[in-house]
């Protein structure tokens, strides 16, 4: 009987788990997908979903204005674990990048030396958004973001305040 309660039990938090991942829903997002992206900085770029390769869920990014685009890869929960730069340069986050991770999550970026270390986040949902916290453990550098997923639980809108006092967001301004 303990078995079974038990099983029933681990059944239950396994499905907890699963409604927590507000990883990018890439098996509802039509292939050719474009998000159309814009800053407090009046920048604006275009992420295209390119589809499913191998174990990966890749999607492109261009910057207006800018000759650097990058490819963005993504495991099976809808994590970013990869960005590869049209340099050459690859940066990886193990186990994965944890901006999409309800709770506490700690993850390695290595990739760029001056960027390379442990990164804390806390995901703790605030309404209809996210109180997004991330630290850097090296610098004790950290962030408090305010973020809002939308549809295929993509980035909806994100806002933010830099050391220095000024305000910076970014927003989703379309998808086709």
């Amino acid at each position: 009987m303990r078995s079974v309660i038990l099983g029933i039990c681990l059944l239950f938090a396994a499905s907890m788990v699963s409604a927590q991942n507000l990883g990018i829903q890439f098996d509802k997002m039509p292939v050719g997908a474009k998000l159309y992206y814009k800053n407090s900085q009046n920048e604006t770029w275009v992420q295209t979903y390119k589809g499913k390769s191998g174990k990966f869920y890749i999607v492109s990014e261009k910057w207006d204005g800018y000759n650097s685009p990058r490819t963005h890869y993504y495991n099976s929960d809808g994590h970013r674990v990869k960005t590869r730069y049209k340099s050459g340069g690859t940066v990886k986050y193990t186990p994965m990048n944890c901006e999409r991770v309800v709770g506490s999550c700690t993850y390695r970026y290595n990739g760029n030396p001056k960027y390379n270390g442990m990164y804390q986040t806390s995901l703790v949902k605030e309404g209809s958004s996210y109180r997004y916290f991330w630290s850097e453990q090296k610098t004790s550098e950290k962030y408090e973001y305010l973020v809002t997923f939308g549809k295929y639980n993509v980035l909806q809108e994100e806002s933010w305040t830099l050391s220095s006092g000024r305000k910076r967001w970014r927003k989703l301004l379309r998808i086709e």
